[in-house]
This record gives structure tokens, sequence and C-alpha cells, in this order.
């Protein structure tokens, strides 16, 4: 968390972390698990494993997608510090 957010701080300051951060970003695809969800059986159920796969972590693969989208906008605009906004708000 301390290195995502010291390199939110630098895209957000334009530093030159700002003008490589999306450059040739490529959308980030959800992994496929190497094991079936029912594999971790008994300890973890198949159903929490495809609910937490499917949804928990597409969500953040999706959520990527977007900031690095939003990330290269505001590259394109040279105004990256005005269009970067954090998920809490600050």
């Amino acid at each position: 968390m301390f290195a995502l957010s010291n390199a939110a701080r630098a895209v957000a300051s334009g530093s030159s972390l700002a003008g490589s951060f999306a450059r040739g970003f490529t959308s980030i695809k959800l992994p496929d698990l190497p094991y079936a969800y029912g594999a971790l059986d008994p300890y973890i159920s198949g159903q929490i494993m495809e609910l937490h796969h499917s949804k928990h972590h597409k969500t953040y693969v999706d959520n990527l997608n977007k900031l690095m989208d939003q990330t290269a906008e505001a590259e394109k605009k040279g105004d990256v510090a005005k269009d970067f906004k954090a998920p809490n708000g600050g």
C-alpha cells in the first residue's frame, strides 16, 4: 500500500513517473486460476473461490484499468495533477 501511495503521489505531482505511467498501457486481464474453484474444498468452498475470483478480483482488475485509462487521458491533456482522483477523495 505504501508503494502505491508513493506512485499515486508521483503521478499526481506530475513527476517523470507520470509521463511513463500509462504510456504503452495494455489492459490488464483477469488471469484464470491454475486450479478449479473447488480444489481447496473443504478448507475454502468452490462457491467462495468463484465469488472471490470472478467478482472481487475482477473488480480490482477493472478498477486498475479505469485508473490507467484516466491517467493516460490526463497525460494527453497535460494536467495529471488536476485530473487524478484518489479513491479516498484525497
